[in-house]
């Protein structure tokens, strides 16, 4: 009675892990700040060459089904670190719609990659295959990618090597918050605001402080604060642009990309804003944006580094890499 007792353990421990019963269900990224050159982007059938900064793709990655009995992760929105929604549904926006990236297990090579199906190391890259990687694990058989943290390979026009930092974001208790914040029930980090300084992340490491949230560049002389979402409209305009939709006019947020709070100046009738890449602060001219638009909360609440072609297209000055959690 014993055996059949553990032989029905045995069976059943394998079934949940295949079902996911066992794996992380969101997690956070950190691959460093290396950079491709030329990467071929499959822009429906015909190839451009982008630069790539892989620390774009840094953030929330959450559970999206399995593949080769292991979870697939799927990039999340860098805005509120939601799901983001088909390309279709993106229409509103004045940038390239957001494909996003995943983590998977490939078996063909034994490891774990970060892998995208528009983007690849030439055009002869099999895009639709799980094995298109843009960066891959050790050899590995684990089940959990948890346990692939450390040194991976990094195409950046030749074998390279980076860093890369997998967490599993939950909590068991404020320690796992940084004892910023406090973990709920169901095992989230609800971070503190109050007492002179706010904190972001999904475990609530990033400190902003009540002086930082005016900051004075060191070239001009103009201020930039902190921009609350509430401040792009009220209910009159919202009513104007978009019917009864008045999602926009209760959120009282601070303006995030990235987990860490978006900085802005209006001088002049011109926008600037400081805005967080994954592991730079891009000096952004947003000049003729309209804040109260669906077209302007389409495109801030999709943003993505790359897709925006942010580098090329709006920013004017950028940082040196900075992975600093204080503000």
């Amino acid at each position: 009675m014993n055996t059949s007792c553990f032989i029905k353990t045995d069976k059943g421990f394998p079934f949940r892990q295949m079902n996911g019963y066992y794996f992380c269900k969101e997690l956070t990224l950190d691959v460093g700040d290396g950079i491709l050159e030329e990467a071929f982007v499959n822009m429906n059938g015909s190839f451009e060459k982008w630069v790539l900064v892989y620390s774009y793709f840094n953030g929330v990655f959450l559970k999206n089904g399995t593949h080769a009995g292991r979870p697939v992760y799927k990039e999340a929105r860098k805005f509120d670190r939601q799901p983001y929604p088909p390309p279709e549904d993106q229409g509103g926006s004045m940038f390239q719609a957001v494909v996003p990236a995943e983590i998977k297990y490939c078996e063909d090579i034994k490891a774990w990659v970060l892998t995208h199906k528009n983007i690849g190391k030439s055009e002869d890259d099999d895009y639709d295959s799980s094995c298109n990687w843009l960066l891959r694990s050790p050899e590995t058989d684990s089940f959990n990618v948890l346990d692939a943290s450390g040194k991976w390979d990094m195409w950046v026009g030749v074998l390279g090597t980076t860093d890369v930092s997998i967490t599993c974001n939950r909590c068991a208790d404020r320690s796992d918050c940084n004892l910023n914040g406090e973990c709920s029930d169901d095992g989230r980090c609800i971070c503190n605001n109050g007492n002179g300084v706010n904190y972001f992340g999904e475990h609530c490491e990033v400190k902003l402080r009540d002086e930082c949230k005016t900051i004075i560049p060191e070239d001009g002389n103009y201020t930039m604060s902190i921009e609350h979402i509430s401040s792009w409209s009220n209910s009159n305009e919202v009513a104007a642009n978009e019917g009864s939709d008045s999602n926009y006019v209760v959120w009282d947020d601070i303006w995030q990309e990235y987990s860490r709070p978006v900085f802005s100046s209006i001088d002049n009738d011109e926008r600037w804003s400081l805005i967080y890449s994954g592991s730079r602060w891009f000096g952004m001219n947003l000049t003729g944006t309209n804040v109260a638009s669906k077209q302007w909360r389409t495109a801030v609440s999709n943003y993505h580094a790359f897709w925006y072609r942010a580098y090329e297209n709006t920013t004017t000055f950028v940082s040196d890499p900075n992975a600093n959690h204080y503000q």
